[in-house]
Protein backbone atom coordinates (compact mmCIF):
# COMPACT_ATOMS: atom_id res chain seq x y z
CA UNK A 1 0.00 0.00 0.00
CA UNK A 2 1.53 3.39 -0.92
CA UNK A 3 2.86 5.59 1.91
CA UNK A 4 0.57 8.42 0.84
CA UNK A 5 -2.37 6.30 1.83
CA UNK A 6 -0.99 4.41 4.97
CA UNK A 7 0.30 7.26 6.58
CA UNK A 8 -3.12 9.31 6.65
CA UNK A 9 -5.23 9.20 9.52
CA UNK A 10 -8.98 7.51 8.54
CA UNK A 11 -11.07 10.67 7.07
CA UNK A 12 -13.54 11.91 9.65
CA UNK A 13 -16.40 14.46 9.51
CA UNK A 14 -15.48 17.03 11.17
CA UNK A 15 -12.05 19.70 11.60
CA UNK A 16 -12.01 18.41 15.45
CA UNK A 17 -12.09 14.91 14.43
CA UNK A 18 -9.06 15.42 11.83
CA UNK A 19 -7.24 17.27 14.11
CA UNK A 20 -7.33 15.31 17.44
CA UNK A 21 -5.47 12.24 15.57
CA UNK A 22 -2.59 14.77 14.83
CA UNK A 23 -2.71 16.03 18.15
CA UNK A 24 -2.40 13.07 19.59
CA UNK A 25 0.19 11.58 17.38
CA UNK A 26 2.39 14.74 18.54
CA UNK A 27 2.01 13.82 22.23
CA UNK A 28 2.60 10.35 21.51
CA UNK A 29 6.06 10.88 19.67
CA UNK A 30 7.05 13.39 22.24
CA UNK A 31 6.63 10.84 24.70
CA UNK A 32 8.18 8.21 22.62
CA UNK A 33 11.38 10.83 21.81
CA UNK A 34 11.54 11.58 25.64
CA UNK A 35 12.29 8.19 26.47
CA UNK A 36 14.59 7.70 23.52
CA UNK A 37 16.38 10.44 25.11
CA UNK A 38 16.65 8.84 28.57
CA UNK A 39 17.68 5.49 27.12
CA UNK A 40 20.27 6.54 25.02
CA UNK A 41 21.35 9.04 27.85
CA UNK A 42 21.60 6.11 30.31
CA UNK A 43 23.59 4.06 27.99
CA UNK A 44 26.44 6.58 27.67
CA UNK A 45 26.66 6.84 31.55
CA UNK A 46 25.28 3.70 32.88
CA UNK A 47 27.52 3.49 35.60
CA UNK A 48 26.79 6.77 36.62
CA UNK A 49 22.81 6.93 37.22
CA UNK A 50 20.33 4.47 37.68
CA UNK A 51 17.34 4.20 35.24
CA UNK A 52 15.07 4.84 37.61
CA UNK A 53 16.77 8.21 38.36
CA UNK A 54 16.96 9.26 34.68
CA UNK A 55 13.03 8.67 34.51
CA UNK A 56 12.27 10.74 37.36
CA UNK A 57 15.36 13.55 36.35
CA UNK A 58 13.72 13.88 33.17
CA UNK A 59 15.17 15.12 29.68
CA UNK A 60 14.74 18.09 27.47
CA UNK A 61 13.75 21.34 28.07
CA UNK A 62 9.92 20.67 29.32
CA UNK A 63 9.75 19.39 32.74
CA UNK A 64 7.11 16.51 31.72
CA UNK A 65 8.10 13.26 29.63
CA UNK A 66 8.02 14.51 26.39
CA UNK A 67 10.35 16.36 23.97
CA UNK A 68 8.06 18.14 22.01
CA UNK A 69 11.01 18.54 18.98
CA UNK A 70 10.23 14.84 18.24
CA UNK A 71 6.54 15.78 18.23
CA UNK A 72 7.28 18.30 15.31
CA UNK A 73 9.49 16.41 13.93
CA UNK A 74 7.34 13.17 13.60
CA UNK A 75 4.37 15.08 12.24
CA UNK A 76 5.92 16.97 9.66
CA UNK A 77 7.49 13.41 8.54
CA UNK A 78 4.00 11.86 8.15
CA UNK A 79 2.43 15.12 6.43
CA UNK A 80 5.39 14.95 3.50
CA UNK A 81 4.92 11.08 3.27
CA UNK A 82 1.47 11.68 1.97
CA UNK A 83 3.11 14.37 -0.53
CA UNK A 84 6.15 12.64 -1.70
CA UNK A 85 6.38 8.77 0.42
CA UNK A 86 5.50 7.05 -2.84
CA UNK A 87 9.09 7.81 -3.48
CA UNK A 88 11.49 6.70 -0.26
CA UNK A 89 14.91 7.93 -1.64
CA UNK A 90 13.26 11.43 -2.18
CA UNK A 91 11.55 10.74 0.74
CA UNK A 92 14.89 9.95 2.72
CA UNK A 93 16.56 13.03 1.41
CA UNK A 94 13.34 15.68 2.60
CA UNK A 95 13.80 14.23 6.00
CA UNK A 96 17.08 14.85 6.31
CA UNK A 97 16.69 18.27 5.50
CA UNK A 98 13.59 18.90 7.49
CA UNK A 99 15.16 17.37 10.35
CA UNK A 100 18.33 19.01 10.24
CA UNK A 101 16.58 22.31 10.04
CA UNK A 102 13.89 21.66 12.76
CA UNK A 103 16.92 20.84 15.07
CA UNK A 104 19.42 23.08 14.12
CA UNK A 105 16.78 26.02 14.35
CA UNK A 106 15.46 24.58 17.68
CA UNK A 107 19.33 24.51 19.14
CA UNK A 108 19.95 28.05 18.66
CA UNK A 109 16.65 28.94 19.99
CA UNK A 110 17.46 27.55 23.11
CA UNK A 111 20.82 28.76 22.77
CA UNK A 112 19.66 32.07 22.48
CA UNK A 113 16.58 31.86 24.99
CA UNK A 114 18.26 30.15 27.44
CA UNK A 115 22.08 30.15 27.31
CA UNK A 116 22.42 26.81 27.09
CA UNK A 117 23.04 23.91 25.02
CA UNK A 118 20.66 20.60 25.57
CA UNK A 119 22.63 19.02 23.08
CA UNK A 120 26.31 19.60 21.52
CA UNK A 121 27.56 17.70 18.71
CA UNK A 122 30.85 19.29 18.75
CA UNK A 123 33.98 17.02 17.71
CA UNK A 124 31.12 15.15 15.67
CA UNK A 125 31.92 14.02 12.12
CA UNK A 126 30.27 16.94 9.92
CA UNK A 127 28.83 18.82 12.95
CA UNK A 128 27.15 22.95 11.96
CA UNK A 129 28.01 24.43 14.94
CA UNK A 130 27.93 21.79 17.19
CA UNK A 131 23.97 22.24 16.75
CA UNK A 132 23.68 19.10 13.92
CA UNK A 133 25.45 16.73 12.52
CA UNK A 134 25.57 13.59 9.82
CA UNK A 135 25.08 11.21 12.31
CA UNK A 136 21.82 13.00 13.64
CA UNK A 137 20.43 13.65 10.41
CA UNK A 138 20.75 10.40 8.97
CA UNK A 139 19.67 9.03 12.41
CA UNK A 140 16.68 10.74 12.53
CA UNK A 141 15.81 10.41 8.65
CA UNK A 142 15.66 6.47 8.41
CA UNK A 143 13.72 7.30 11.89
CA UNK A 144 11.38 9.78 10.18
CA UNK A 145 10.18 7.02 7.47
CA UNK A 146 9.93 4.38 10.16
CA UNK A 147 7.02 6.95 11.34
CA UNK A 148 5.44 7.21 8.30
CA UNK A 149 5.80 3.60 6.70
CA UNK A 150 5.48 1.66 10.27
CA UNK A 151 4.12 3.83 13.14
CA UNK A 152 2.02 6.33 11.62
CA UNK A 153 -0.43 3.77 10.31
CA UNK A 154 -0.63 1.62 13.00
CA UNK A 155 -1.28 4.74 15.11
CA UNK A 156 -4.38 5.78 12.94
CA UNK A 157 -5.45 2.29 13.09
CA UNK A 158 -5.77 2.12 16.51
CA UNK A 159 -7.27 5.36 17.63
CA UNK A 160 -9.68 4.75 14.33
CA UNK A 161 -11.53 2.16 17.13
CA UNK A 162 -11.81 4.53 19.96
CA UNK A 163 -15.00 7.15 20.05
CA UNK A 164 -14.22 10.34 18.73
CA UNK A 165 -15.34 11.45 22.43
CA UNK A 166 -12.68 9.54 23.89
CA UNK A 167 -9.82 10.98 21.92
CA UNK A 168 -11.14 14.23 21.87
CA UNK A 169 -10.87 14.47 25.80
CA UNK A 170 -7.63 12.95 25.84
CA UNK A 171 -6.52 15.48 23.75
CA UNK A 172 -7.72 18.30 25.62
CA UNK A 173 -6.41 17.13 28.80
CA UNK A 174 -2.75 16.61 27.48
CA UNK A 175 -2.90 19.95 25.54
CA UNK A 176 -3.82 21.45 29.07
CA UNK A 177 -0.31 19.46 30.60
CA UNK A 178 1.36 20.53 27.85
CA UNK A 179 0.69 24.25 27.69
CA UNK A 180 0.82 24.38 31.55
CA UNK A 181 4.75 22.77 31.37
CA UNK A 182 5.37 25.35 28.30
CA UNK A 183 4.54 28.32 30.24
CA UNK A 184 6.47 26.83 33.69
CA UNK A 185 9.34 25.87 31.28
CA UNK A 186 9.43 29.27 29.74
CA UNK A 187 10.03 30.79 33.22
CA UNK A 188 12.45 28.05 34.88
CA UNK A 189 13.55 25.59 32.18
CA UNK A 190 14.49 21.91 33.24
CA UNK A 191 18.50 22.45 33.73
CA UNK A 192 18.19 19.02 33.89
CA UNK A 193 21.34 16.26 33.60
CA UNK A 194 23.42 17.01 30.28
CA UNK A 195 22.74 20.52 30.02
CA UNK A 196 25.29 22.63 29.56
CA UNK A 197 25.73 26.41 29.85
CA UNK A 198 26.64 29.08 27.16
CA UNK A 199 29.76 30.82 28.05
Amino acid sequence: MPASEISRPVVRKTLRELIVPYLLFFFAASFCGWLLEVVVYWVQHFSEFHFVELLLSYRGVLHGPWAPIYGVGAVLMVLLSQKIGKRPGRYFVVCMVVCGVVEYVTAWVLETMFHAKWWDYTGYFLNLNGRICAMSLIFFALAGMAVAYLAAPRFWRGISRIPVSGTALLCVGLTVLFLLDLALSLAAPNMGLGVQLCG
